[in-house]
């Protein structure tokens, strides 16, 4: 029944747009001529299809870009963390080579293989004096944990070599829980602090969706993540009925006077630092032109909400 309501109010509001364009057709300095609502029903749904397909097009490149640009950053720490090891390796190769220098002779085992001269080979009478040194199982007692060097990186990693965890369910429920927290309050312009307030708050994630993970490379972090989330939000104001210095936390005594959706495209690890992203708004109901008021709470939770992704990243920081 509410899908039938809805569907009828849908209609409802394309035929006043049509309406309006015929008066506006018919206002014009030379008046064109009256479009029927199948025509005008056929032109609109043909130009909101060519803006869903640019906006997919616009999706697509930022999301192309993005991947880039996680796979840039993989590749620096993994690069990164090769030339760590490499120089290892340089080290130990140095070492070898110096030995090889010390050594100046060699000589032959009693089973003919050759073998560096101070190469030491155990008479019957050496092994028979040592005793049986075959490896046993350590019943109890043994410590075999290896002390880590970051408590990011795992027990086997003690070089710290490129590794990555990942960490999208924590990810995904840590910025979920922070967006629904997410509420303002602002006073009518020019009235006094305790009159009616209005209320602005995130009701409902309708869609979170991506991917995160962190990696670690000789020591250094590096946090990557990559959201999508559509959120539903509403400005309300305290219901007429109880006065208008009311302070009730119970949502049946406010009046809902706008809601709609936040879209946020690209929360993103490269963007989000510097608050360079967007916060698409879409009205469901819009409220009065003239009510001032209602829009600058808007706009104050478009700016919590961007705080609030913020918090996650230092959430995100603090646990890993």
């Amino acid at each position: 029944a509410q899908k039938k309501k809805d569907d009828e109010a849908a209609l409802q509001k394309r035929k006043t747009k049509w309406e309006d364009e015929c008066v506006h057709r018919m206002s014009r300095d030379e008046p064109l001529p009256a479009i029927s609502y199948e025509d005008w029903d056929t032109a609109e749904k043909k130009k909101e299809e060519e803006a869903e397909n640019e906006r997919k097009k616009v999706k697509k490149a930022q999301d192309d870009q993005r991947r880039l640009e996680k796979e840039r950053l993989r590749k620096e720490a993994k690069r990164d963390s090769d030339n760590d090891n490499d120089d290892d390796d340089s080290d130990e190769e140095i070492m070898k080579e110096l030995q090889k220098q010390n050594l100046r002779g060699y000589k032959k085992t009693s089973d003919g293989k050759t073998t560096s001269y101070f190469n030491h080979e155990q008479t019957a009478e050496g092994k028979a004096l040592i005793g049986d040194i075959t490896p046993k199982r350590l019943e109890s007692g043994g410590d075999c944990s290896t002390v880590r060097s970051s408590a990011a990186e795992s027990a086997w990693n003690t070089a710290g070599t490129w590794e990555e965890r990942d960490t999208t369910e924590w990810c995904t429920e840590a910025l979920r829980k922070r967006l629904l927290s997410t509420k303002v309050t602002t006073t009518t312009p020019g009235v006094t602090p305790t009159s009616v307030l209005y209320t602005g708050s995130i009701k409902e994630v309708k869609d979170l969706s991506g991917d995160a993970s962190f990696a670690t490379a000789s020591g250094k972090k590096k946090y990557i993540f990559d959201f999508h989330t559509e959120l539903s939000f509403q400005i309300s104001v305290p219901d007429a009925d109880f006065g208008t210095n009311v302070n009730s936390s119970d949502e049946t005594d406010v009046t809902v006077i706008g809601e709609g959706t936040l879209n946020i495209p690209d929360v993103c690890s490269t963007v989000v630092g510097d608050g360079n992203y967007d916060v698409e708004v879409s009205w469901k109901k819009r409220p009065p032109t003239d009510d001032s008021g209602a829009f600058e709470c808007a706009n104050l939770l478009v700016n919590a909400t961007r705080q609030s992704v913020n918090q996650f990243v230092v959430d995100f920081n603090e646990c890993y």
